[in-house]
């Protein structure tokens, strides 16, 4: 049953027999078959003896156009043109054997195989692989920037010299073995001066051909360049060479700009932005490239000069007058002038007299400025005879009038005085013209007088005009051009202006009313600002004086720090601050002018003083203040520091007599007057080199019966 099982398992359908019939009759079948047992083609083993299998794999790497060429067994030739699968065309038999070799390699190239032989073939063969390299690289890349006409010689590693007459791509004949480096570098630069240079360049064990490597020309040319100096700090200016290429410099030194020019080609350096306030030269800058590195720009500050006119002063006599308290310029004759020293652009100016003439007084006009722009010439300096004081007597009705004396000693003049209206309290003086006002407080009025030839007052036509109540302050324009009254309890502040013949014609509106009680007022020295201090909610009004004399309040419309009961307000002649005596708080209150004229309160304010603070007034240097203490009888010094801050003089304070409570200085800034109201009498001081007090030989004149306030012309 053996014999039955297997050859039914292979398919036979032979009936059982003996085993010895069996065995022979299997023998003869399988002779006459051909081996085949039983005629269904399976081998004893279980394969079939007609069975092939084909031998294929996958080629990779090959070059474009290029062929390789693989045998299989030493025949059956198949060549390859392109990457991917291939298949001998003649299969190998089962348990056959396969050998896979190169016939012919491509050109340029090697290939490699990858389990390339076997035997006993029982399936297809598909792992074969064929990997072809390149036997040589190329090294090549790109060249830019070449001028027309030039040329450039390159090597690699050292080899055959490449000539390169036009910009694009490049080869280097010469081939290198897988995994070789290479080294780009210039032999020879182009003759007309161009510099060349190698990017990427250089590379290591190669394994392919490299394309990449970049030659680079420069434009032939030099640089165009100079030094800078004299540019001020946090400045900047701009340079131009040939209308553009611009270049803008933030510091002193060498410079140099982007854009070359060619070989022989000019150059023009300009200034195309001037620095803010500098202006700044170019010098040797123009030119060739045989000298381009040799200009310079120099910057200097801008500069305008500061001058204007100087009238009425007298023959034999001679005036100095100073800008921004220094460049002193003394004059002694009338005309035009001009200080030596200019002042930059964007910066302030103040003309102020540093010395009177020994026999009149000069004001000035129209002499500070800030922001300067343009030249100055519009300064005026007007010299006048001044040799008289004028007191208002309170309770005498009148004004007195007195000549000052060479040493500074008061004489009545003939007549000694003139009426005034009922209680007269202030007077000033037209800074320009001859004229005088005094306000009178029971009358509500303000007299006005022309000032003759002699000093003496001649009552105007009218001679008086209706004003606030109470009047008893005056403020006049520094141009003579508008006048101010305020009055004790009024919250009005009245405005005129100043006719040509003197008189005062009301301004529409006739006042500009406030809040509060417009106890004091004060005008700044450019005539552009009008303070007045508000004892009622403690604060200072602060004004605008418009181009006609019209008062308007600013932004903020006041500023506090004002004490009780203010007695004055001073401002100094430089526009830089504003003072305020504050009787009854028995102190000052200082004031910073800022932008446009508006105030802020010093830290230091408020800075005390003796009893009952009444009356202030500034010498015409700005430098020291003097203030009238009628509770303590005496006159304290102060010196105004560079930030406005006061600080008392080393001198002690002087002795007056009852009760001062006016006070002016003469305008050749020598002699100091004070008004004596409870002893009816005039103090005399001289006023010393360090802005000491000392009284004249004659300490003090009689000045009628109740002397409140006094101005001088």
């Amino acid at each position: 049953m053996a014999e039955f099982v297997s050859i039914a398992r292979r398919g036979c359908w032979l009936s059982p027999r003996p085993g010895w019939l069996v065995l022979a009759l299997s023998l003869a079948l399988s002779l006459a078959l051909g081996g085949c047992n039983c005629g269904c083609g399976a081998s004893s083993s279980g394969s079939s003896s007609g069975a092939s299998y084909t031998v294929s794999g996958t080629l990779s790497r090959l070059a474009t156009g290029q062929t390789v060429t693989l045998l299989d067994n030493g025949a059956d030739s198949l060549a390859l043109l392109a990457n991917g699968a291939f298949s001998f065309a003649t299969p190998i038999a089962a348990g056959g054997a396969y050998s896979i070799t190169v016939g012919s390699q491509p050109v340029g190239q090697t290939c490699t195989l990858s389990n390339a032989s076997g035997s006993g073939l029982s399936a297809d063969v598909s792992n074969i692989s064929v990997v072809c390299q390149n036997s040589a690289f190329t090294v090549g890349g790109t060249l830019s920037g070449l001028a027309s006409g030039a040329q450039l010689t390159l090597q690699d590693n050292g080899g055959p010299a490449l000539t390169l007459g036009a910009n694009g791509s490049f080869t280097f004949a010469q081939l290198l073995a897988p995994d070789s480096n290479y080294l780009v570098t210039v032999s020879s630069q182009p003759l007309n001066g161009q510099p060349c240079s190698v990017n990427r360049g250089v590379g290591y064990a190669i394994t392919s051909n490299v394309s990449n490597v970049a030659v680079v020309c420069q434009l032939p040319g030099y640089t165009v360049g100079g030094t800078l100096s004299g540019l001020s700090s946090g400045s900047s200016v701009t340079l131009s060479d040939n209308g553009g290429d611009a270049l803008t410099l933030t510091g002193n030194g060498a410079f140099s700009f982007g854009s070359k020019v060619a070989s022989g080609a000019s150059y023009t350096i300009r200034v195309q932005t001037q620095p803010t306030g500098q202006v700044c030269t170019v010098s040797a800058g123009t030119g060739t490239s045989a000298t381009p590195d040799t200009s310079t720009v120099t910057c200097t500050a801008t500069t305008y000069t500061v001058g204007g006119t100087l009238s009425g002063l007298a023959s034999g006599q001679q005036l100095t007058l100073v800008n921004n308290e220094g460049d002193p310029l003394t004059l002694t004759g009338n005309g035009s002038f001009t200080f030596s020293t200019p002042v930059a652009a964007g910066s302030a100016y103040m003309v102020t007299v540093g010395t009177q003439p020994s026999a009149q007084t000069c004001a000035v006009t129209a002499g500070a400025g800030s922001a300067v722009q343009a030249n100055v010439s519009g300064v005026s300096v007007l010299c006048q005879a001044i040799d008289h004081l004028y007191a208002v007597d309170y309770y005498g009705n009148q004004v007195l009038e007195y000549g000052i004396g060479i040493g500074g000693e008061l004489t009545p003049l003939s007549p000694a005085s003139v009426p005034t209206q009922v209680q007269p309290t202030f007077i000033v003086t037209d800074p320009v013209a001859y004229y005088a006002y005094v306000t009178n407080a029971q009358s509500s009025t303000i007299s006005q007088y022309a000032i003759t030839s002699n000093g003496t007052l001649t009552p105007l036509s009218p001679s008086a005009v209706t004003t606030v109540t109470n009047a008893d302050y005056l403020s006049i324009d520094p141009q003579g051009r508008y006048l101010y009254a305020s009055g004790t309890g009024s919250a009005d502040i009245a405005q005129y202006a100043i006719g040509s013949n003197g008189t005062l014609t009301p301004m529409s509106p006739a006042a500009f009313t406030t809040s509060g009680v417009d106890e004091v007022i004060g005008i700044s020295p450019t005539g552009g600002n009008l303070y007045s201090a508000d004892s009622t909610n403690s604060v200072m009004y602060q004004f605008s004086i418009g181009s006609g004399g019209l008062l308007g309040l600013m932004t903020p419309a006041s500023v506090g720090g004002v004490g009780i009961l203010p007695g004055d307000v001073e401002v100094d002649p430089t526009d830089r601050y504003v003072y305020t005596a504050n009787q009854h708080s028995g102190d000052i209150t200082a004031y910073a002018v800022g932008s446009g004229g508006t105030l802020s309160v010093m830290p230091s304010s408020p800075v005390a003083t003796a009893s009952t603070p009444t009356a202030l007034v500034i010498d015409s240097t700005g430098r020291r203040l003097y203030v009238a203490c009628r509770g303590a009888n005496e006159i304290q010094e102060f010196a105004i520091g560079g930030a406005g801050v006061l600080s008392p003089l080393s001198y002690p304070a002087v002795a007056t007599l009852a009760q001062p409570v006016g006070m002016v200085i003469d305008p050749t800034g020598s002699y100091l007057y004070a008004a004596d109201y409870d002893d009816q009498a005039i103090s005399e001081y001289s006023i010393g080199s360090g802005g000491g007090l000392s009284p004249l030989p004659t300490p003090s004149v009689a000045a009628g019966s109740y002397p409140v306030s006094l101005a001088v012309k």
